[in-house]
């Protein structure tokens, strides 16, 4: 009975180990599933060593919890006869050890990983907010600081080894807040933000905007022209009754990954930098004059 055990709970909490810590998650979701199985087995042995060393070095501590594993295994658990219950209740707590590691370490190494990467600022807004609320719970705090920085650097990282560009540029935009300009292979062209989180994990297909500006390529040019003014229609809905009834979440869009043609952050200041370059260049072949606007 022991040597199924010992074979699947160390597999067990390997996998879930690779699968919740940020730092290994992000690389074997993207692999195979016999890669999966590799690194979860390779992570099992190692957890299993590790609770081999923390019972030896807590023996004496430990020993209560033997003793009631062997009273539990005479009367409950039959053995084989070349196992004796000593050594049951041994690689019991063994294997009790090495699943807690597989599934609570995992979490504990996320949390030092965010705080190792939080500046200054990210904790005095954290606190901060936390005070405005009077939030007394440490519970609170810790669960900020987990939520808001334990994917962080974790993620940059991962996305660099994965050469993940389209991910990379959704990630810059999201942590900085910037909008994006999507660019469809029908020609369609959206600006806006992305909702929801980047994570190389996910298998989607699909990818979701709050869009603020949409247009076209014209052809044969490929000059963008915007023709549809989202914000406008965000401003009126939060001072004018007739559009009360909505929220701008109803405006979300959401297309394939396989029809965005490029994707790059999107600045308005330097948008209009450039228009104006263009048309100096030109010699005002191209006006500058907005196009009429038109709502959604």
């Amino acid at each position: 009975m022991l040597k199924p055990l010992l074979a699947f709970i160390p597999l067990l909490a390997g996998y879930f180990f690779v699968t919740k810590w940020h730092e290994s998650r992000y690389l074997v979701r993207r692999q195979s599933s016999q890669g999966v199985y590799f690194y979860a087995a390779l992570a099992g042995i190692v957890l299993l060593a590790g609770s081999v060393l923390v019972v030896e070095l807590l023996s004496s501590h430990l020993e209560w919890i033997r003793q009631s594993a062997r009273d539990w295994i005479d009367l409950h658990l039959p053995l084989e006869e070349e196992t004796d219950s000593d050594t049951a209740a041994y690689w019991m707590l063994t294997l009790g050890i090495t699943f807690v590691l597989g599934v609570a370490g995992s979490y504990v190494l996320n949390f030092f990983q965010a705080l190792m990467s939080m500046k200054s600022k990210d904790f005095v807004l954290i606190f901060g907010n936390g005070i405005k609320q009077n939030r007394t719970c440490p519970c609170y705090y810790v669960a900020e600081i987990y939520k808001q920085h334990s994917s962080r650097a974790p993620l940059r990282r991962a996305l660099a080894r994965m050469n993940a560009d389209f991910e990379i540029v959704l990630l810059r935009a999201f942590e900085s807040g910037k909008p994006l300009c999507f660019n469809l292979k029908s020609g369609k062209v959206y600006v806006g933000s992305l909702v929801g989180a980047v994570d190389p994990t996910d298998s989607r297909d699909m990818l979701r905007i709050l869009p603020y500006i949409s247009g076209f390529r014209s052809m044969p040019e490929f000059e963008v022209e915007f023709r549809t003014f989202y914000r406008k229609i965000y401003d009126k809905i939060e001072t004018e009754n007739g559009l009360n009834h909505l929220d701008p979440e109803d405006f979300e869009k959401a297309f394939n990954f396989n029809d965005v043609e490029s994707v790059h952050i999107f600045d308005i200041a330097a948008y209009v930098e450039l228009q104006q370059a263009e048309h100096s260049s030109n010699q005002g072949e191209h006006s500058l004059d907005p196009l009429p606007e038109r709502e959604p």
